[in-house]
């Protein structure tokens, strides 16, 4: 909806979103939206870019914060008999400040809102990557230009590298960005460069990302541990 609104002020026909359904924890692979007519300029570019992620963390946050004030520590659970989420960032710092007296030895159970808030926290995330067709993607490209799909290929080689020993989903994510494709449309150059503002908003984006990163959302899934699981069942 950030996307939307961004390309309605600016007069850039688009969609409404449309989410796409997936067989995943969530039920769907997020949104889209679709534009139809061309963006001609960087600062366009930029501006449609981070709204989407921007307006996620912004709603992310607060949800994150009022569910986590509803949520509950709970004695260590063996890890064979739950499923463990990865923690961003966020979600430590804000935790620790609340549950500063929690034992070493328990579990944070996260209340529904709270999860829903660790969702929109680690989509955020995904749609920063500076790759392609992705939100990241546009505003690397509308920053660097043609120097962002040098970026984006050393990318694709992180996510396989996360997949082997994070988390498999990495790998799965980079066949979608493949298919997608790893071009950019090409803008009509503004010749005085995004402003000042914009490039602080730029940094504020990568703060964000940093502090919404989940190597292994799901633990316990990378490609080795698979392996060795398969091993171990094989007698090997």
């Amino acid at each position: 909806m950030g996307h939307y609104l961004t390309c309605r002020f600016y007069g850039i026909n688009a969609t409404l979103p449309f989410f796409i359904p997936a067989p995943t924890l969530i039920g769907t692979l997020g949104a889209f939206i679709k534009i139809k007519s061309p963006i001609t300029r960087r600062k366009q570019l930029f501006d449609i870019g981070v709204a989407g992620p921007l307006t996620g963390f912004l709603l992310s946050l607060p949800a994150l914060i009022y569910g986590l004030s509803l949520s509950k520590v709970v004695p260590a659970v063996p890890r064979e008999d739950v499923i463990v989420f990865g923690e961003p960032l966020l979600l430590k710092l804000i935790a620790g400040l609340m549950f500063r007296d929690a034992s070493s030895q328990s579990d944070l159970f996260l209340h529904p809102v709270a999860f829903a808030g660790w969702v929109g926290i680690l989509v955020t995330a995904f749609n920063l990557f500076p790759v392609g067709q992705l939100d990241g993607g546009h505003v690397s490209f509308s920053l660097l230009g043609e120097k962002s799909k040098g970026l984006a290929r050393l990318l694709l080689v992180v996510f396989v590298i996360m997949g082997v020993f994070f988390w498999i989903g990495w790998i799965v994510w980079t066949l979608v960005i493949v298919l997608l494709g790893l071009k950019h449309p090409r803008v009509i150059d503004d010749p005085e460069g995004l402003s000042p503002s914009r490039r602080i908003i730029g940094a504020v984006m990568i703060l964000i990302f940093v502090l919404s990163f989940i190597p292994a959302p799901i633990k316990g899934y990378s490609l080795l541990e698979l392996v060795r699981q398969l091993l171990r069942q094989w007698g090997l």
